[in-house]
């Protein structure tokens, strides 16, 4: 447990971590921040849950899969090449 509001700032309650655990910590973060990015988008981009199950109550999970989920993910493929 630590108080502060910048590394340099904290003051540690129970051991101190190494500036350097503290880099490659908030560097594996911003790795795996950029690889969730299509997780992201497509969040933004899918119908509210309402709309989803309205969709598949009327049409069925196969026009529910085909016409709202599969356009979101080819848009926003997992490997992060969608539109910029």
């Amino acid at each position: 447990m630590a108080r502060g509001t910048t590394v340099d700032e904290i003051e540690w309650q129970s051991g101190t971590p190494l500036n350097d655990e503290i880099e490659t910590e908030f560097d594996r973060l911003k790795v795996e921040w950029a690889a969730q990015e299509y997780a992201r988008n497509r969040g933004k981009e899918y119908p509210d849950w309402g709309t989803q199950f309205n969709k598949i109550y009327d049409d069925g999970l196969d026009k529910w899969k085909s016409e709202m989920i599969d356009p979101v993910k080819t848009k926003w493929p997992k490997d992060n090449s969608g539109p910029k």
